[in-house]
C-alpha cells in the first residue's frame, strides 16, 4: 500500500500578529508624514524628535521601534522621495492624440512637477539642510532625478518634431527642460518676488520661456 503524502498547509499567522503589524505600518505611515511637515515648517535642525511625536500623535516607542533618530527617519522618508519620483519618471508617457501640442504637454509636466514636488517639500527642505552639513551624497542623487527626468522628457521630440523649430531640438530641448526644472524646484521650496507665486501664472512664464528656447512653430 501506498503511503499517503500529507498536503502542506499554509502556515496561519495569528491574527494578534496581524494587529500588530497593521499597527507598526499606521504608525510609521503617522510618524513620517508628520516629520515631512515638520521638516517643510521648521527645517530639519530645528525639530526635535519629540516634535515629530506629538505631531504623529504617535507614542515614543513606536518611534524608537521604526527609526533610531531623527536621521533615520529622514533617510526613509528621502529614499520614499526618491522612489516615487523614478517612479513618476518611469511612468510618464507623452500621447499626442490627447496633448497635440507640444506646449499642453509642456504645460502638464510642470503641473504635475509642482504638485509632487511640495508633496515632499519637508523630504527635500531636510536633504538641503543635510547638503549643507556635508552630505554631498543626497546633492548627488537629486541631480541624477533631475537628469531622469530631462532623458525620459527628450522623448517629447520625435512626437512634436514638426512643431519645434530649433536646428538643435535636443539642446534645445534639455536647455528647456532645465529651466523649467530648476524654477520649479527652487519656487516650490522657497517661492521669490521674481517668479509668480500663482501656479497657473508662473507655468505660463516657464513655458513660454521653453517656447522662446525651442523656436516653437505656430500649430495650424
Amino acid at each position: 500500500m501506498t503511503s499517503k503524502i500529507p498536503t502542506p498547509t499554509a502556515t496561519k499567522v495569528p491574527k494578534r500578529r496581524v494587529v500588530q503589524q497593521q499597527r507598526s505600518k499606521d504608525s510609521q505611515i503617522k510618524l513620517l508624514a508628520a516629520a515631512n511637515e515638520l521638516f517643510a515648517e521648521k527645517g530639519f535642525q530645528r525639530t526635535k524628535v519629540t516634535d515629530i511625536i506629538q505631531r504623529s500623535g504617535c507614542s515614543i516607542g513606536s518611534f524608537y521601534h521604526q527609526f533610531t533618530d531623527k536621521h533615520g527617519i529622514f533617510e526613509v522618508l528621502f529614499q520614499r522621495y526618491l522612489d516615487a519620483a523614478n517612479n513618476n519618471i518611469d511612468n510618464t508617457r507623452f500621447d499626442p492624440a490627447t496633448t497635440p501640442e507640444l506646449v499642453q504637454a509642456l504645460q502638464q509636466m510642470s503641473y504635475q512637477a509642482l504638485h509632487f514636488l511640495r508633496q515632499h517639500l519637508g523630504a527635500r527642505m531636510a536633504a538641503e539642510e543635510l547638503v549643507y552639513q556635508g552630505e554631498s551624497r543626497l546633492k548627488d542623487q537629486a541631480y541624477q532625478l533631475t537628469d531622469r527626468y530631462i532623458d525620459r522628457a527628450k522623448k517629447l521630440i520625435p512626437l512634436y518634431q514638426s512643431q519645434i523649430g530649433s536646428p538643435n531640438p535636443e539642446r534645445a530641448m534639455a536647455n528647456a527642460l532645465q529651466m523649467i526644472a530648476t524654477m520649479i524646484t527652487s519656487q516650490s521650496m522657497r517661492p521669490t518676488p521674481h517668479l509668480p507665486h500663482d501656479d497657473d501664472a508662473l507655468v505660463a512664464v516657464l513655458v513660454q520661456g521653453a517656447g522662446g528656447m525651442l523656436e516653437l512653430k505656430p500649430c495650424p
